[in-house]
């Protein structure tokens, strides 16, 4: 392996870093996500993502072994002190080393690191800061320390019935100790081999179904107008939990009074509510106050209360979030497609060359982008949805005759062109041949993993409004379905001598030998099937399973309610600007690679924003009020000097009142939550009954001197506290 074959392959990792933070950024903001949720899910995906070029690398090295064990001749049992095989030189000369040859031990090394990494990822690393980015502690240790108790509770249980799964299995058939590490990855490869079949399955006939549909606007404003009434339903959902979720913060908090000593948290938990909301909260209604009320009369305010209100607000607020900016996407590109149907529907004697867009900003290239909408666009999806049809049935087709599969007898259409091309198929050809299945297989499953929905509370939303949450569940899985992945186009493609065989071995996850082989691509017909007539959304439908739910309903009739809510959004949003579409992914590449030109110019054109981001402006919070800024004259300053609480020490030349009234804005807009005036104590009670572990919050904030920055020329002013105690 020469120095060109190592630039090549670190080139291909980068390039592989790369191309997972491009697609990352479609989802999450890196500056509001964690670090621990975009780095931990950054090598998730780079380590699932890096299949694509490693299998066929690793099929390459195969190859060029392969030619060199045929033109060997007579030296083919020789080998070095080391055990590697010494091939004559006219093997060698005559089969070439490919430019991006890997030798067989650092291809093993890489598969291992593979394997490993995704293995401790998904079942050690991701449950635990899962389970971190969802609780509603306030302190970095109480976080970590709930996720670590609950999964060591899942853990424990997994631990004895792996144990008890063990035990049977040396008492029946007598395994040696040695062999347990073999036993893990089989039982860690069975879920995988699960997700490989609903993923794959499912994909090779959703990527060409979506494609096709694409291709026909109507069908795309049909499909358009029925989401609409699924999100708009989603959406008052959503905002109907979060406002009685917001009622009942306000009313407990109106319950505990100012001095309770959860107030700290209270404070946190109201600092993050919507203002928005405040008229809403306003109305309450005899029911919904009732029902505050009963919560209220079990409710006993503790941590695990707070901690409670808080998580379930963090998660309605996502959930709200969210829902508004799929419904405003959904808007924009409806009310695009409405544009170039009726465009497309003007007899062509009447029709101007050019699309009218409603909300759109007009293009200097109008013509071009008329002959792309109406021509070019539909024949292009459909030729790519015909394209990935044909290679969904050639999958399908070799998964289905892999059973019957011998040396002999060789039905794949993958393995046939590799075993029978021998030398003709070589280098760089070789790997570009295996990498466009084995690309097209992984956007299949991956997709689909993208697209589920479990209970709509794990879901990748574009435009970076998927939560930490979701970005780790998502690398977690596709950690899951690398292995699986791999060994089955490497199974297709009956190359059983890589690699990557040799390190995971023969794959029986289920312990039953060469029956899995026979079972396994059944199954993943079955699924193809249950996908191309739509049996999972009907028996869904019958079990009431809306995670698994493609749409509630497809029928005339909601096709024509959708219909009704955009043309009332369309009538409402007018007068505003409209909703622009979303930008394609052209648009954001160029973007990413151009730059913005004029950054002045960005700003005050909105017309150029997408239609989500232009109807959410960042939501207005609520503020803890602060203490009015207290003047100090000491002479000995050289300056005038503000500290981080907000005291002003001043040297006695200036003079300032005015700083007490500095919170005047910000509590004019704190009503959202809190409008009541606090609860009036005694001062009895306030010195009996008030006094726990955080009694002293509100007794330092309202000191004289709160100041506790550790400023050198501050530093005599403790002191002199001190010495007058």
């Amino acid at each position: 392996m020469g120095a060109a074959s190592y630039v090549l392959l670190a080139f291909e990792l980068i390039l592989i870093g790369i191309v997972v933070i491009l697609s990352m950024r479609q989802f999450i903001s890196f500056r509001r996500t964690p670090f621990y949720a975009s780095f931990t899910s950054w090598l998730g995906w780079f380590l699932c993502f890096s299949i694509v070029f490693l299998v066929p690398v690793d099929i390459l090295a195969t190859d060029h072994q392969n030619c060199l064990e045929r033109h060997n001749g007579s030296n083919n049992n020789n080998t070095d002190s080391n055990g590697s095989t010494i091939f004559s030189s006219s093997a060698e000369k005559y089969c070439n080393e490919p430019i991006t040859f890997v030798p067989e031990p650092v291809m093993i090394l890489q598969w291992q690191i593979l394997y490993w990494g995704t293995f401790v990822l998904s079942w050690a690393v991701f449950p635990i800061l899962q389970t971190f980015s969802t609780t509603g502690d306030f302190r970095f240790q109480e976080r970590i320390s709930r996720s670590i108790k609950e999964n060591l509770i899942l853990y424990i249980f997994m631990a004895i019935a792996g144990f008890v799964f063990v035990i049977a299995l040396l008492i029946a058939k007598h395994l040696s100790f040695q062999s347990l590490l073999s036993l893990i990855m089989m039982i860690a490869n069975a879920y995988g081999a699960i997700l490989i079949v609903l993923t794959l399955g499912y994909g090779l006939v959703d990527v060409p179904r979506n494609l096709l549909r694409k291709s026909n606007p109507y069908r795309t404003l049909r499909h358009y107008r029925v989401q609409a009434v699924v999100l708009k339903h989603e959406l008052e959902t959503s905002k109907e939990k979060l406002i009685e979720h917001l009622k009942l913060i306000k009313s407990t908090s109106e319950r505990a009074g100012e001095y309770d000593p959860f107030r700290v948290y209270l404070d946190i938990i109201i600092s993050k509510c919507p203002i928005e909301y405040d008229a809403m909260i306003q109305e309450y209604s005899i029911a919904s106050g009732g029902q505050v009320q009963e919560k209220l009369d079990d409710l006993e305010l503790t941590y695990d209360k707070c901690v409670s209100m808080h998580t379930q607000l963090l998660d309605l607020l996502d959930q709200t979030e969210r829902s508004e900016m799929l419904y405003d996407r959904l808007l924009g590109k409806a009310f695009a497609c409405e544009d170039i149907v009726e465009c497309d529907s003007t007899p062509k004697e009447l029709r101007v060359p050019r699309v009218k867009w409603s909300f759109k900003s007009p293009s200097r290239y109008e013509k071009l982008e008329y002959y792309w909408y109406i021509y070019i666009h539909p024949n292009y999806y459909k030729i790519l949805g015909a394209l990935c049809a044909i290679m969904s049935m050639l999958v399908v087709w070799s998964e289905i005759t892999l059973p019957f599969t011998t040396k002999e007898k060789q039905f794949s259409p993958f393995a046939l062109i590799i075993n029978s091309s021998k030398d003709s198929l070589a280098g760089i050809w070789l790997q570009l041949f295996c990498f466009i299945p084995l690309l097209y297989m992984a956007v299949c499953s991956y997709t689909t993993l993208f697209k589920v929905r479990i209970f709509n509370y794990y879901r990748l939303v574009p435009q970076q409004q998927t939560n930490a949450l979701s970005i780790m569940f998502s690398a977690n899985y596709l950690c899951r379905l690398a292995a699986p992945l791999s060994y089955n186009f490497l199974q297709i493609c009956q190359l059983a001598d890589a690699s990557f065989t040799k390190v995971m071995g023969e794959m029986d996850p289920f312990l039953l030998g060469n029956k899995f082989v026979l079972f396994f691509p059944f199954f993943v017909a079955f699924i193809c099937i249950a996908a191309l007539f739509n049996i999972h959304s009907r028996i869904a439908n019958c079990c009431c399973i809306p995670s698994l739910r493609v749409v509630t309903d497809t029928s005339d009739a909601a096709v024509e309610q959708g219909s009704k809510i955009l043309k009332q959004v369309r009538e409402e949003r007018a007068a505003f600007g409209g909703v622009p579409p979303p930008k394609s992914r052209f648009t954001y590449i160029k973007n990413l690679i151009v730059g913005k030109k004029n950054k002045d110019a960005t700003e005050t054109n909105q017309a150029n924003k997408d239609g989500a981001s232009l109807l959410q402006p960042s939501a207005n919070r609520y503020k803890v009020p602060q203490q009015p800024k207290v003047l100090r004259n000491v002479p000995k300053l050289s300056r005038d000097y503000t500290s981080k609480s907000g005291a002003l020490y001043s040297t006695g030349q200036t003079s300032s009142n005015n700083n007490n009234n500095n919170n005047n804005n910000i509590l004019e807009n704190n009503n959202a939550i809190l409008n009541s005036s606090p609860s009036k104590l005694s001062s009895g009670k306030k010195d009996s009954m008030k006094k726990g572990l955080l009694s002293n919050y509100w007794d330092d904030l309202s000191s004289k001197y709160s100041d506790q920055d550790n400023d050198i020329e501050l530093g005599f002013i403790n002191n002199n506290k001190n010495n007058k105690k």
